[in-house]
């Protein structure tokens, strides 16, 4: 069995290194989305599940320079303010893609309670003052280095995980605590639901490239939507 050693934040063995960001412990205790970006730059999507107040942010990190920047904070591009006692963005999930011209895309999710302290999403669901107001989708352009707001994803629900149809530049996220499929139209900004396609816990999701969207039901199916068609289909899987 190969030893662990532990030289300064890195912690390796032969054949894997993992490098700790420092000024976030504390403050973010999970990472769940990595998108590969055309530049070569690895972007990862800094999450916290149950620290009250708590908002996501990305980071990059640069495989050859070993260098972690962060690039977006989700409370100050939304303008969160600090004393809201809403459920807060903690977490991007499974919702990090790349587009075809490099940009970065996310959308936001939760976990963490407010800070008040008390988490109860569906006691608080659709609640302006208490609940979580829904999920966001943000941008970032590493040729530009702008962050952007684009619009929200799914009112009072949070995106759990994402897809892209590059060709179309659409993008299809599934959505907590009802798991309807949405869709998200980034030159638009338009966003539609496409309705419920499972009780809950469908994390897979696939677009293929004739922007056929696959994904699994609470049966174990593979479902797809067809997007000429605009309907929700069953394969033979």
């Amino acid at each position: 069995m190969n030893k662990k050693h532990i030289n300064n934040n890195i912690l390796f063995t032969p054949n894997l290194k993992s490098y700790a960001i420092p000024e976030r412990q504390g403050t973010h205790d999970v990472i769940y989305s990595v998108a590969p970006g055309l530049d070569g730059i690895i972007y990862l999507g800094l999450s916290n599940e149950f620290l009250p107040g708590s908002h996501a942010m990305i980071y990059a990190f640069n495989p050859l320079s070993k260098k972690l920047t962060q690039i977006l904070d989700i409370a100050s591009l939304l303008k969160i303010n600090k004393d809201s006692l809403n459920v807060p963005h903690s977490k991007i999930h499974l919702a990090m893609v790349v587009g075809s011209n490099g940009t970065i895309y996310a959308a936001t999710h939760f976990t963490a309670p407010p800070v008040n302290g008390k988490f109860a999403p569906l006691e608080t669901y659709s609640d302006a003052d208490f609940g979580y107001p829904g999920s966001y989708v943000v941008s970032f352009n590493p040729k530009t280095g702008n962050c952007e707001n684009l619009g929200m994803f799914s009112p009072y629900e949070g995106i759990k995980v994402m897809t892209i149809d590059k060709d179309r530049e659409l993008l299809y996220g599934i959505a907590y605590p009802r798991t309807h499929l949405y869709c998200f139209n980034i030159k638009t900004g338009e966003k539609k639901d496409l309705g419920r396609i499972a009780q809950e816990n469908s994390y897979g999701l696939k677009c293929d490239s004739r922007g056929f969207v696959y994904f699994s039901d609470d049966l174990g199916r593979i479902c797809r939507y067809h997007p000429e068609q605009d309907e929700i289909e069953d394969t033979p899987l």
